[in-house]
């Protein structure tokens, strides 16, 4: 295989995987795993058997589990089913804002392939028009992080240290960063470490060694500044079965407890 079909074969992997990863909290109450499935799939655009069968998929398999398979009918025109009319059907009552377009997608993913003409013509004489059915079901809000037990939750975050002298360049000094690892509920510094630079590799070596002294998370907390969200980052996350968890933009009240 090419290592560019591979390279998009993990990226699909790795955007499935997010969109399951908060729905592997054990911890969570039945009714807050409906509003979690609820909430992914108006993000998202997918339906409810795709979402349950990645997330079958990831608890049997791992990340591995989650690589796309190559089709071996691509481009070959399948006969309309009626499987697939009703799957249609399904995935408009789900979210009636969905596009015939994005439908077609949808039943392509499940090995499915209509006309989005024939898809159309089919939804409205069913009287599933986006015009002529209304959303029903409410926004809920978000619910906040109460975490117990250690390993449950770790949160990160970099933060300026003080200026040192550079030993290359007598009278000049050199501006440190600290990257610090916590775990949310026994507040124990997994792991800290000060830098002289702000730049991807000080991540990977700061929770490769958290790791190493204290096993893995079962989820990790950061904000959204460029090396916690790397696709290093995610995929790290990802292999280790560890949910990568983001802050919101702008939500300084969000961040983890790391203070100088």
């Amino acid at each position: 295989m090419k290592n560019n079909e591979l390279d998009e074969r993990r990226e699909e992997a790795l955007r499935r995987y997010q969109m399951i990863a908060p729905l592997l909290d054990e911890g969570s109450s039945e009714w807050e795993k409906r509003n979690a499935r609820w909430m992914i799939r108006c993000k998202e655009d997918v339906s409810e058997r795709t979402l349950r069968r990645y997330l079958a998929a990831f608890k049997k398999g791992g990340f591995d589990a989650l690589l796309p398979k190559e089709r071996k009918d691509k481009g070959m025109c399948k006969a309309i089913t009626p499987e697939a009319l009703e799957l249609a059907a399904r995935y408009r009552r789900e979210l009636p804002r969905r596009s015939a377009e994005r439908i077609q997608q949808l039943l392509k993913g499940e090995g499915y392939t209509v006309a989005r003409s024939t898809l159309e013509k089919h939804l409205r004489q069913q009287g599933l028009s986006g015009r002529e059915i209304q959303a029903s079901q409410k926004q809920v809000s978000s619910r906040r992080f109460n975490r117990q037990g250690r390993n449950t939750l770790w949160q990160a975050d970099l933060k300026f240290g003080p200026h040192l002298p550079d030993p290359l360049h007598p009278g000049r000094k050199i501006r440190t960063y600290l990257i610090a690892i916590i775990d949310d509920a026994t507040r124990m510094v997994v792991h800290a470490e000060f830098y002289d630079n702000q730049k991807l590799p000080v991540l990977e070596d700061t929770f490769r060694k958290a790791v190493m002294k204290c096993g893995t998370p079962d989820a990790f907390y950061v904000d959204n500044g460029k090396i916690f969200v790397s696709q290093w980052m995610k995929l790290a996350c990802a292999k280790l079965r560890v949910r990568h968890l983001n802050t919101k933009a702008y939500s300084p009240e969000s961040k983890g407890y790391v203070k100088t």
